[in-house]
């Protein structure tokens, strides 16, 4: 179920910004009918749902509330309107729930923009000189700190009116006439009120403005010692047709074909950009963001290159208006689209909400035959009628151009009329009509024709139930087959190749040119092909840019590989080449370099989070790369910045041919819905042929013993970080060494433990009302280490960190001494179970991973099914037991990171 409120920030006056923001986060406090928060509700546990189940989030047009109800709980949909129907005229709106939310919101706002708030700020202040109904407020922090609370309660009054909200509600619903009945029955005795405030028209409003020039000078950030030194433009195409056709088939047409429109125009910027040193061109449809409809696009360029910068962006738009899209990107762009339309989920609950909402929201169309209709267009829709749109809509060049740049930046001393004379004289240039680069070729078929299907010997079924086999160059292949229960949508191919040798093999002075050499290579690209070149082939053969991707680690070297059934080979071909063929370009190493510091100015992760982690691994001994998403990554944030100057060019290409040009002894795991026979012929021809020899390797050093300080330990570090630090970060570790190896049940018991440390974390904002956004904690065995790690982390507010250190004491405390609820242990066995055997975790890899295990680490084999029924066993009794098994003050490590202020 949802409730829609069709009000956002777009309606806050000038002293309420966020404030629309901040009555979704109190909608979890008090309210009349839960007085200490619906998360804490019996009632909702009782339901079998957990935190999960209720979110919520708020945009510039509405704020969504979320409660998904148990398939047949009628019960549960009583519980979720009661919750519906405080939110709408029942929040309590106390002073005490106020200065919690204050907390919130500005920890959420640190957490995801805290890094770049210069950039933040400018930016916003853009934005706001373009669109009437932006937000208003510059200082962010302060905001938060110092809202009037009578501020928040004008916006509850203005706009908490029945008559602007909606409830939505799918699934497998049984008796329509008796949901709706019992909808109308809760909430139709509230009444509109009369409005004392007309919700502002903001798409009218910006469309009816003349067109505007605006430059931002980014203020210089005191707390960075690094800075973006470019300029950046912003360039806005309103298109008012979607906007004022939307509620029709028309808008629904001119929404599809400026869709495809959009993703040809940025191929065409890739392709213009595809070149070491430059910089990347993004889009951004601004209705998918909830503005009015039309395209943003935005570019960085280096001081003295801006009429360049603008006018080589405008040949391209030129060129478009002009000649139109090919026929050939026509027929493919057409080609996808219908694929999504037609592969469309009609039993997904999100793509029935997601049209809800728009259709209530922004008025858009949803007739009862919408994907049906839009497929048929599509499919008769013609070249001509595409490009007619195309040359209309980009005729006149932008309507609005905004330029953010630092100060010393020759950008702010532009013009309005010489940038746009720029754009002009670049739209009245000849220019020839675009031609696709070819696709280049990866192998010739000479190579691949002098590659012979090497020979194997077969040592049958492993322990594992994997087949082994070992190819004559002394390469080891485990395949072990998976079957999806949807024979039509079967498992992915999931390649791990690995082989011991690492960075503890090497002199420490070369420790980050090896970890950061498989990065410089990638970005090389192989076999004579860069790294564009590269993914153009792989775009064309319907693999992903990095679907291959080599790796240096501490102590082991290795190859992840991911593909369909039908792209195996060119996975297997992409294998041999990073092994046999990689690319040695200096102008690409100084790519990377540029790329990695642009990232780190610039990021698209938290920083703050990032170095913590980055922090505490190093100083509790952990010198192994970080697993993301399944595949080790090198060191980011603060320290993969600093890396870089540690990185030498030649060493670390020396280092990647070390170790990857030989591959005897090395172990193929290969997994997925596939039969040996289709698999192992290509694996002969390609991994059987990777360069095997007997040579002086590198020597292998034993595993070194990393002793900690005996705890109880607390570490203090200022931040070294490009940011300034406006909260704390916290974390705490009980590392204790195993005492037997191979224990999977007892890595299970510590995992689930983990998760409820975070269960009892979250009431730390949901009931006991400290302002915190995001908490984390997690158990896991570290089989390099060979060792069990129980931590959390957070960030807080200076003034609450005290309290919030003893918290966490007292919760460890209770974990030994008191009780686990089983509301606090079911969704924690529920989470141990997604991330390891849910249909999710299969397709991610997580059979991959077991075997992994399994032959890098030696843990014994143990089949899924008999580690879920243990995991479905424990009780709290088994998780309070290993709490205090690992919970030892002599494991406890405390660790905090804060600006010097």
């Amino acid at each position: 179920m949802r409730l829609i409120h069709k009000i956002g920030s777009y309606q806050e006056d000038s002293s309420q910004f966020d404030i629309a923001h901040a009555i979704e986060h109190l909608a979890f406090k008090g309210t009349k009918n839960f007085p200490i928060g619906v998360d804490n509700s019996n009632l909702v546990h009782q339901l079998g749902m957990d935190n999960a189940d209720i979110t919520a989030s708020s945009g510039r047009r509405q704020t969504e509330y979320i409660f998904n109800v148990p398939h047949g709980n009628f019960e549960g949909v009583e519980v979720g309107l009661l919750w519906f129907k405080d939110i709408i005229n029942g929040l309590n709106l106390s002073e005490k729930d106020i200065n919690s939310v204050r907390g919130e919101v500005k920890e959420e706002f640190l957490g995801k923009l805290g890094d770049n708030l210069q950039e933040v700020f400018a930016t916003t202040k853009m934005y706001r000189s373009f669109f009437p109904c932006e937000d208003k407020e510059a200082d962010f922090v302060a905001h938060y700190n110092n809202f009037a609370s009578d501020d928040l309660k004008r916006f509850y009054t203005d706009w908490n009116n029945p008559g602007f909200f909606a409830v939505s509600v799918v699934g497998d619903i049984q008796d329509f006439d008796a949901l709706e009945k019992r909808i109308k029955s809760s909430l139709s005795h509230l009444k509109p009120k009369e409005l004392q405030k007309k919700p502002s028209n903001c798409d009218s409003l910006y469309y009816n403005r003349q067109p505007r020039f605006i430059i931002v000078k980014r203020k210089k950030d005191s707390a960075k010692f690094i800075e973006e030194k470019a300029a950046r433009m912003h360039l806005f195409f309103p298109d008012s047709i979607i906007g004022g056709t939307l509620h029709k088939r028309e808008g629904m047409e001119r929404l599809l074909q400026f869709q495809i429109f959009l993703e040809i125009l940025g191929q065409r910027f890739e392709q213009t950009n595809n070149r070491y040193g430059s910089e990347p061109t993004y889009l951004n449809n601004l209705y998918d963001r909830d503005m009015p409809p039309g395209m943003e696009i935005v570019h960085s360029f280096d001081d003295g290159t801006g009429e360049n910068s603008f006018k080589e962006l405008s040949r391209v738009l030129n060129q478009l208006r002009i000649h139109g899209i090919s026929k050939e990107e026509f027929q493919k762009a057409k080609e996808r689209h219908l694929k999504n339309l037609k592969g469309t989920n009609l039993d997904e609950d999100r793509f029935w909400f997601k049209q809800i909402s728009k259709f209530y929201v922004q008025g858009e169309a949803l007739p009862t035959d919408k994907l049906v209709y839009l497929t048929s267009y599509l499919e008769n829709l013609n070249l001509t009628v595409l490009n007619e749109f195309v040359s209309s809509y980009l005729e006149n060049g932008p309507k609005d151009i905004g330029i953010v740049a630092p100060g010393g930046h020759n950008a702010l001393s532009f013009e309005e009329e010489e940038v746009r004379a720029w754009i002009s004289k670049a739209y009245q240039e000849k220019i020839e009509p675009f031609e696709l680069p070819e696709i280049p070729v990866l192998m010739g078929r000479d190579e691949i024709s002098r590659l012979e299907e090497i020979s194997y010997v077969d040592h049958g079924k492993g322990k594992s139930g994997s087949r082994e086999i070992v190819l004559k160059n002394g390469v080891k292949l485990i395949f072990k087959s998976e079957y999806s229960s949807e024979p039509e949508n079967g498992y992915p191919i999931h390649l791990h190749g690995f082989s011991l040798g690492g960075a503890k093999d090497l002199p420490e002075k070369d420790y980050y040119s090896a970890v950061n050499a498989s990065a410089i290579i990638q970005n090389a690209g192989v076999n004579n092909l860069n790294r564009f070149e590269l993914d153009r082939f792989l775009a064309s053969a319907g693999l992903m840019r990095g679907a291959v991707s080599p790796y240096i680690d501490y102590a082991e070297h290795g190859i992840y590989g991911r593909s369909d059934l039908d792209d195996l080979e060119t996975m297997m071909q992409m294998v041999y080449l990073y092994c046999t063929s990689p690319n040695r370009n200096e102008m690409a190493y100084e790519d990377w370099k540029n790329r990695k510091f642009k990232t780190y100015i610039n990021p698209n992760t938290n920083l703050m989070v990032t170095d913590f982690d980055e922090a505490v691994r190093s100083l509790t001994g952990d010198k192994s790369l970080v697993s993301m998403l399944g595949r080790k990554a090198a060191p980011g944030g603060t320290r993969g910045y600093k890396s870089v100057a540690e990185t030498d060019f030649d060493r670390a290409y020396s280092i990647y041919r070390n170790f990857f040009g030989n591959a005897s002894g090395m172990v193929f795991l290969i997994t997925g819905d596939f039969e040996i026979g289709q698999i192992l012929p290509l694996a002969q021809k390609y991994l059987g042929n990777l360069p095997s020899f007997k040579r002086k390797k590198i020597p292998l050093k034993s595993s070194e013993l990393v002793e900690l300080p005996k705890g109880p330990s607390f570490q203090m570090f200022l931040n070294e970080g490009n940011y300034k630090m406006e909260n704390i970060s916290y974390g705490t570790r009980f590392i204790q060494p195993a005492l037997k190896l191979g224990d999977w049940q007892e890595q299970i018991k510590v995992a689930v433990l983990g998760e409820v440390v975070e269960q009892k974390l979250w009431h730390l904002r949901y009931k006991k009302g400290y302002g915190l956004y995001n908490v984390s904690a997690r158990g896991r065995y570290n089989e390099e280490l060979k060792r069990y790690e129980i931590g959390t982390y957070l960030y807080c507010q200076p003034k609450d960190f005290t309290e919030i250190q003893k918290e966490i004491k007292q919760i460890y405390s209770e974990m030994k001494s008191g009780s686990i609820s089983s509301k606090e242990l079911d969704p924690a066995l529920e989470m141990v179970y997604y991330f390891n055997f849910s249909e999710r975790a299969k397709r991610t890899g997580s059979l991959i991973n077991e075997l992994y295990k399994h032959y890098r680490y030696e843990q014994p084999w143990v089949a899924s099914q008999t580690k879920q029924r243990f995991l479905k066993s424990l009780t709290s009794t088994d998780i309070m037991e290993v709490a205090r098994k690992f919970l030892k003050s002599e494991n406890f490590h405390e660790f905090v990171i804060r600006d010097e202020r």
